[in-house]
């Protein structure tokens, strides 16, 4: 009978232990997503107002959900922009090879991001070619910069009755009444084109602002260690003040699109 309660009491014992390093397995497994703990990716991603490139990091606190930190670079257009060719009589003036230009375009437009946000699973990708949903939102800051749009434009001076002499001057927008050059800028036949991308980069102007974004990833693949992802969503920027980027269309402070992005990475 001592040796029968021994025995019970043995088996208790060791069914207790069990079950409470199970628990402790299970919890673990839990908290760090079953074996790794974070994520980088790296992705570029096309807007309806624009492209940009990014990366994300990751720290994953379940099976469900991650805590992001994301790094992005953009390029923000209007949708109004379109570019076009020179109509110049470039034969006749001696200029060659003239870079295509956004006619009306006062300045370009770029921001770095730096948002916080979380991935949410919503559908776990099943063990083999499986595709995983989750939830994404974040916000954060945005720090525009404003760069000057610099075009070519024709000086004609009359020498003679038959001899003119064609001078090209890089400018920006200056609509100043006595001093500007707003009807040139815009007067089609005087554009002989862009200038060079360079032209500006001294005059960057910051301005600061706030972004978010919520979208619907959509990651697959057989190993879970390496990430191959698309994302789809909407984001929306605003800023202190009106952003002119075209001359003669409405400012505002603010932007929403629609973007898709592709990104990869890994998990460790």
């Amino acid at each position: 009978m001592r040796i029968f309660t021994f025995f019970l009491l043995l088996v208790l014992l060791s069914t207790t232990t069990t079950y409470a390093q199970q628990r402790k397995v299970k919890k673990q497994i839990e908290k760090k997503g079953i074996i790794y703990n974070k994520e980088m990716t790296f992705g570029g991603k096309i807007a309806s107002n624009g492209w940009g490139f990014y990366m994300n990091t990751g720290k994953i606190i379940n099976i469900h959900k991650t805590r992001l930190w994301m790094i992005e670079f953009s390029d923000i257009r209007h949708p109004k922009e379109k570019k076009q060719s020179a109509d110049f009589n470039l034969a006749i003036s001696g200029f060659d090879s003239p870079r295509d230009f956004y006619y009306g375009k006062q300045n370009e437009f770029f921001t770095l991001r730096a948002a916080f946000g979380y991935k949410k699973n919503i559908a776990e990708k099943a063990k083999k070619n499986g595709v995983n949903l989750a939830l994404v939102y974040m916000g954060g800051i945005s720090l525009g910069f404003l760069k000057p749009y610099y075009l070519d434009l024709a000086y004609i001076t009359q020498v003679n009755d038959s001899t003119f002499i064609v001078e090209a001057k890089s400018e920006r927008y200056n609509d100043d009444p006595e001093n500007g050059n707003a009807q040139k800028f815009l007067n089609w036949y005087e554009i002989i084109g862009a200038s060079r991308y360079s032209k500006g980069f001294k005059q960057l102007q910051p301005v600061p602002g706030a972004f978010i974004k919520l979208g619907l990833n959509f990651e697959w693949g057989s190993r879970d260690a390496f990430i191959t992802a698309m994302e789809v969503g909407v984001a929306a920027d605003i800023y202190y003040k009106n952003i002119p980027i075209m001359i003669n269309q409405p400012q505002r402070p603010f932007f929403m699109n629609a973007y898709l992005s592709f990104e990869l990475g890994r998990r460790r």
